[in-house]
């Protein structure tokens, strides 16, 4: 393919009908955009098993007392994570952990399985915080790496919000059940009900009911995202009159729009959550931004470029 020198094609443009990433969450930074062991779906944060961040792999042995007799019990190793998972092998991850595991110092995936016994059947639900706007967007889909080995009637389930986290609605494909997997995989939802929606969240629920047999690892979560195909954009012939550089920045930065398009424009940048952070009526081809001053994080934001009724993205990277 022949090279082309214009920079908007260099930079990164989405161009358009391009799939974007509307969302991302890789949990470096511990839950992040996640809000752990909530209440919904009548779950809780158990006294046998909870949600949890962290970068912990190694299994262990130890003992656990039932009704004043100890039993000794083993934790796999969590496996390592693919290629393809940011900061893999061994990267951050969102996961179930059983009690008696964190207490006995073993940090990985876990859970206590429930026998009905000397452990109780539980539910525990984590979730995005905020709501996404996929107004805009079609074929959105839901992707994120799994592991999970579970048992007969212990496994993983997703589900998704429309309405702020008011009532949650079951995805069951792919799978209904996320289990029978110790090794780490990628998954892809995609449902029409996540199109266009301006309230649409994501929860991950592990169910421990009574089995009769259980291997680790608990449910295993990382690199969520939310990607969609922009409905709209400025015309492709138009694209060279649009520009964001420098890209990445570490600061100021300028947003360059041809005299044709100043009139009935807007700039908007939006966080990977769908917030939106700033928005600017431009009254002049360039406009410099300062992403210090706009309290920009590193990290990666959208630049929505409205004009009338067609709109242009950009993925900025700030350093």
């Amino acid at each position: 393919m022949k090279k082309l020198s214009t920079l908007i094609i260099s930079l990164g443009f989405i161009s358009l009908h391009a799939q974007t990433t509307i969302y991302s969450e890789n949990f470096e930074g511990g839950a992040g955009t996640f809000s752990l062991n909530t209440t919904d779906l009548g779950s809780m944060s158990s006294a046998f098993n909870f949600w949890t961040v962290n970068n912990n792999y190694a299994g262990g042995t130890d003992t656990i007392m039932c009704f004043g007799t100890p039993f000794g019990y083993t934790i796999n190793s969590t496996n390592a994570q693919p290629g393809p998972v940011f900061n893999s092998p061994n990267g951050s991850y969102l996961h179930t952990m059983s009690q008696e595991g964190q207490s006995d110092g073993i940090f990985c995936s876990s859970f206590a399985a429930a026998d009905g016994f000397c452990v109780l059947a539980d539910s525990i639900f984590t979730r995005m915080t905020n709501d996404v706007s996929t107004v805009g967007f079609t074929n959105v889909s839901f992707s994120f790496y799994w592991a999970c080995g579970g048992g007969t009637n212990i496994y993983g389930q997703v589900y998704y919000s429309t309405n702020a986290g008011g009532s949650w609605n079951l995805c069951s494909s792919p799978t209904a059940q996320y289990k029978d997997s110790i090794n780490w995989s990628l998954s892809t939802i995609t449902l029409p009900a996540f199109d266009g929606q301006s309230t649409l969240r994501f929860g991950f629920r592990f169910l421990n009911n009574v089995s009769i047999s259980a291997v680790d690892p608990g449910f295993s979560i990382d690199d969520v995202k939310i990607i969609g195909t922009s409905t709209s954009g400025i015309n492709e012939e138009n694209v060279k009159l649009v520009n964001v550089y420098p890209n990445p920045t570490d600061d100021i930065f300028n947003i360059k729009i041809d005299d044709q398009f100043m009139d009935h424009t807007q700039i908007s940048i939006i966080n990977m959550v769908g917030e939106t952070i700033f928005t600017k009526t431009p009254h002049q081809t360039s406009t410099p931004l300062s992403t210090k001053a706009l309290g920009l994080k590193s990290g990666v934001y959208l630049v929505q470029i409205k004009h009338d009724d067609q709109q242009k993205v950009v993925r900025l990277v700030v350093k």
